[in-house]
């Protein structure tokens, strides 16, 4: 079997035979099979693996590297003699032991292996002891020296605090970890809720457990003084200190040696840790003091950055489900249902999708939801609005600008494209781009790869591109405001979103969603809707779609005095049945198609989706109407 051979910081010699298929080297003693207690050495530090009859080391990722003859490694096989350097220990790998007593060498010294050793045991929770013929643990022999308690209690709570996100936890092992090593026989650890509110006992431990918890843990004149100058009170004769001799407490509970110091962050005393000895005077050092004010620096520290992080989590998951309410897609009728299953299908991959629908029906909405469902999900999602900007602000706005690109481009600038590496970006109104824009975006969909203005140097991004319309893009193609191949190239995925009068079920799902998000405009407590009020919504025809409605139920909701949502405030236009307005467009070709589109729609729905049935309404040819519907991109 191969043995591990090197020099404890006693400078002993100990032996470890390497017989299993991993053993684990490092400082942390409840995970290690070789523990090496010293800061140069992570908690779990290196590995040595038996394959195929070899021993493998392998380094875990450790602060000072493993390194193998004098050569950091990440892998390396191991041979007879090799020095192996972890930390500031150095071990020597042997395949076996010399037979004969007579010195070997760990590390540069050569020492004697003693006669009858034989093999090193793991002792639960001790590290490495030695075994001898006699069986008797040779690290038991001699106790260990307090200096050695000390740096591995300042080990220990190093572990302890690296590894634990609460505060209660964390407090607990400390203070059980300190009072375990001080000669103490009481210990308290107060800590602070919140700010302003008094200091509360976390953790204690006291020796004699017959004794009665006192109501005030220790002395409340010593806990005041200390918070109030900020600083630690050794006291070895309690009693006689003029300065707590007289405090009734110290007197009842007959303190005689005490060391009592502040959690410390910024100006704020957040906790207090108190030992003392209830027996024996000058029970405390000079040193124990400076332990004791070195663990609660840490202390304070951690549990300052603990809370925050605490205190950041929880604001980041409020805002995250307020996020999630925001861009919830609201709907239940069995258009939303079919239209949510495509979108959650093309949204596993990363092929370009296309939304399609009216203005306010929720594309962008969908756009984001459809990122949420993407394996890119943890990745940015940016929106363009290409309707905001200018022919020449759009260029910058995507691709950025290097510095002295143009007048004003005093630094360099990143684009929209750029931010969005990683994750989704969405063009919302695709249409309004011109067509050099469309021929720049066009090769980033070929290539994913631009260069900012100003700049020679090809850029890679990884980007899923999603746009929207509330245009025909293919009468833009047909009237030359719209490249063909870039159309071809953002509809591979296309996803109709309809609109508010063809999901009118939703409504009253809608409505009740629209009142949590704003009840905080409301000036009543509750709220509730007038008898009729959902028919009165839901026989309108909701030209304006989603949004629309919503600054209907919002203007409810801050008109009304009592709570009560009535048809009578709302607008005079939705009091009626309203238009649906056909008549919407920037140009004659556009309306038109738009009639043609709520036409077909609209036969297609009587007819139950019957192409042939639709086409006899109509009185056409069903190949004809298959060609409208072809060109009105109706699926």
């Amino acid at each position: 079997m191969p043995w591990a051979v090197y020099n404890d910081k006693q400078g002993e010699l100990v032996t470890y035979e390497i017989e299993k298929t991993q053993t684990i080297i490092g400082r942390k003693s409840d995970a290690c099979d070789v523990v090496l207690r010293d800061a140069s050495v992570s908690r779990e530090h290196a590995e040595i693996r038996m394959e195929r009859n070899r021993c493998i080391i392998r380094d875990k990722g450790s602060l000072n590297h493993t390194y193998v003859n004098g050569k950091e490694v990440q892998r390396s096989p191991l041979k007879h003699d090799d020095i192996i350097t972890i930390g500031d220990y150095i071990l020597r790998f042997l395949d076996k032991l010399p037979a004969e007593r007579r010195p070997i060498k760990a590390g540069d010294e050569e020492i004697t292996l003693p006669a009858g050793w034989q093999s090193i045991e793991r002792m639960g929770g001790e590290g490495l002891s030695f075994a001898a013929e006699s069986d008797e643990p040779v690290a038991k022999q001699g106790a260990p020296t307090m200096l050695r308690k000390r740096l591995e209690l300042l080990l220990d709570i190093s572990d302890i605090t690296a590894g634990l996100y609460s505060v209660d936890e964390m407090m607990a092992k400390v203070s059980a970890k300190l009072f375990e090593v001080m000669p103490a026989e009481r210990c308290f650890l107060l800590l602070r809720d919140e700010r302003g509110k008094p200091l509360q006992v976390r953790c204690s431990h006291q020796k004699d457990r017959s004794r009665p918890s006192p109501e005030v843990p220790f002395s409340r004149k010593v806990l005041e003084t200390v918070v109030r100058e900020k600083k630690a009170i050794l006291a070895n004769n309690a009693l006689e200190d003029t300065r707590f001799g007289k405090s009734k407490s110290v007197r009842d509970q007959n303190i005689l040696s005490m060391i009592t110091v502040p959690l410390v962050v910024g100006e704020e005393v957040i906790g207090v840790v108190h030992l003392d000895n209830l027996t024996r005077k000058r029970a405390f050092s000079q040193d124990d003091l400076r332990l004791v004010q070195t663990i609660a620096g840490h202390l304070a520290a951690t549990v300052s950055a603990v809370v925050a992080y605490s205190h950041l989590k929880a604001d980041h998951d409020n805002l995250s489900r307020q996020l999630k309410q925001r861009y919830l897609f609201v709907g239940t009728s069995q258009v939303v249902q079919k239209m949510i299953a495509r979108a959650q299908k093309f949204a596993l991959s990363d092929a370009p999708i296309l939304l399609t629908g009216e203005t306010g029906t929720g594309k962008e909405i969908l756009a984001r939801n459809i990122h949420h469902w993407s394996k890119r999900h943890d990745k940015p999602f940016v929106a363009v609005d290409c309707g905001l900007f200018t022919k020449e602000l759009i260029n910058s706005e995507l691709f950025g600008y290097e510095k002295g690109a143009f007048t004003g481009a005093n630094a360099r600038r990143i684009g929209k494209l750029e931010s969005g590496n990683g994750g989704s970006v969405f063009f919302d109104e695709i249409a309004n781009l011109g067509l050099e824009i469309q021929s720049n975006l066009l090769r980033v969909l070929q290539e994913y790869e631009f260069q900012r203005i100003g700049g020679n140097v090809n850029i890679k991004v990884d980007v899923r591109i999603i746009t929207a319309t509330n245009t025909d893009l293919f009468t833009g193609v047909e009237k030359g405001t719209f490249r063909r191949d870039l159309l071809n190239r953002l509809n591979v995925c296309e996803i109709y979103v309809p609109p508010l009068r063809e999901r009118k079920e939703d409504i009253p799902e809608l409505v009740q969603f629209f009142i949590e998000r704003h009840r905080s405009e409301s000036l009543a407590d509750s709220i509730t809707l007038e008898d009729g009020l959902v028919e009165v919504l839901r026989d309108y025809d909701w030209a304006g779609n989603v949004r629309q409605l919503e600054n209907a139920i919002r203007r409810l909701i801050i008109s009304s005095d009592d709570g009560v949502l009535r048809a009578a405030d709302l607008p005079s236009a939705l009091k009626g049945k309203g238009p649906c307005d056909v008549f919407q467009g920037p140009d004659y070709h556009t309306i038109i198609s738009n009639f043609k589109r709520q036409l077909v729609r609209k036969i297609l729905a009587e007819s139950g989706s019957k192409q042939t049935e639709a086409a006899k309404k109509l009185g056409i040819q069903q190949s004809y109407l298959s060609k409208i519907m072809k060109n009105l991109n109706l699926r």
